[in-house]
């Protein structure tokens, strides 16, 4: 069926406009730039780094401008739903849209093979950085139109998904110019340069392999919600999807940028923690809320205390012993304490974080015990 979505995109590029004016538009910039704005006869140096100078920006435009119908067309037409109950996994919809966009873009970056081989007979050409820019420009483009997927499959109209799209690619390009390691790690534009250079560095690949892989797990997450129900079946999916987005997002980052130690490879525990104690403490506010109704008005108040005492914006270790006992005993200190430790590295607060797992559970056993005990009777009391 992947190969069916391939052919069929392909087709539908090349039997309309949008191949003729999306390559016409790539070599019109690309030539332009490289010959009239770059002035190449008057720099008089064989190389093509010019052309891979403005290829990030061109990108951004042009991705952005192929990316922005693959999904949103098919919500506009309809097919969408008739795509979506067909027994085909939906990943395979979705690499086989990117992979013929993959193609356009390789046909694109094909048809300026020209200007390499020119140049290489007017002097000595120095291959490495040409192949390098060329892989740069293919890796690029495919983390730029994994974006514009996930855009596109967020919405049904064309000119939202375009804007979005730029905006993003845009963004992670302009990551690059901070200061710091920030932007070296994390820029679009950086890791560009680096691979444009001919160095070629498994972190540079892994980066770009990570853009792509979230790109099209989200996609696939954003097409299988259409079909998830608006109940509560529906909700508890949606939140579990939002979770194990932001997780891999957070041990994805924390690869990229080298530090993939204990603190990062202890999210996923520290998940099941966080869900543990929202889910016991959940449940034992449904429960009592269904057998005291004046204690529904109550819990908003309860929570909202425990919010605010709660140390989110500074550790323990900032307050006075005797508060940070007192804080201790607070069920979500020790959680915030341990999330703190895994993304910034910062000393973990070890009796705060014991006390919170104790807690932990006992909400969770005593939720899950009082709402079996109290659900057979909820209508009785309502």
């Amino acid at each position: 069926m992947m190969m069916t979505v391939l052919k069929k995109e392909l087709r539908g590029y090349f039997n309309s406009a949008i191949a003729v004016i999306f390559l016409t538009f790539f070599l019109a910039f690309a030539l332009g730039t490289f010959f009239w704005w770059e002035k190449f006869f008057a720099r008089g140096v064989t190389d093509l780094r010019p052309l891979f100078e403005w290829m990030p920006k061109l990108l951004v435009i042009l991705v952005s401008a192929l990316a922005m119908r693959l999904w949103s067309d098919e919500r506009r037409a309809g097919t969408l739903e008739v795509l979506l109950t067909l027994p085909v996994p939906r990943w395979q919809l979705v690499v086989g849209k990117f992979l013929a966009g993959m193609v356009l873009i390789a046909v694109a970056l094909a048809l300026t093979l020209g200007l390499p081989l020119t140049i290489a007979t007017m002097g000595n050409l120095d291959l490495g950085p040409v192949f390098g820019g060329y892989l740069a420009s293919l890796l690029l483009s495919a983390a730029y139109l994994a974006i514009g997927m996930c855009v596109s499959a967020a919405t049904e109209n064309q000119i939202v998904a375009f804007i979005g799209t730029a905006a993003l690619c845009s963004v992670a390009y302009l990551i690059g110019y901070l200061p710091g390691d920030v932007g070296r790690v994390f820029g679009t534009g950086a890791r560009f340069e680096s691979v444009a250079r001919g160095v070629l560095d498994l972190r540079d690949l892994a980066y770009y392999g990570g853009i792509v892989a979230v790109g099209i797990a989200l996609n696939v997450l954003l097409l299988q919600r259409l079909t998830w129900s608006r109940g509560a079946r529906g909700r508890s999916r949606r939140i579990a999807a939002v979770l194990a987005v932001v997780l891999v997002a957070a041990v994805g980052a924390a690869a990229i940028s080298g530090n993939m130690g204990i603190e990062a490879l202890a999210m996923p525990v520290l998940i099941i923690w966080l869900v543990a104690l929202m889910w016991g403490v959940a449940l034992l506010i449904t429960a009592i809320g269904g057998r005291f109704r004046d204690a529904v008005a109550l819990a908003p108040v309860v929570v909202q205390a425990g919010l605010f005492l709660t140390p989110f914006g500074y550790p323990l270790s900032f307050v006075p012993d005797t508060l940070a006992k007192i804080l201790a005993f607070n069920p979500a200190s020790g959680v915030i304490e341990a999330w703190r430790w895994s993304l910034l590295g910062m000393a973990p607060d070890m009796f705060a974080i014991g006390v919170g797992l104790a807690e932990t559970l006992v909400f969770a056993l005593l939720g899950w015990y009082v709402f079996g005990r109290m659900e057979t009777r909820f209508s009785d009391y309502v």
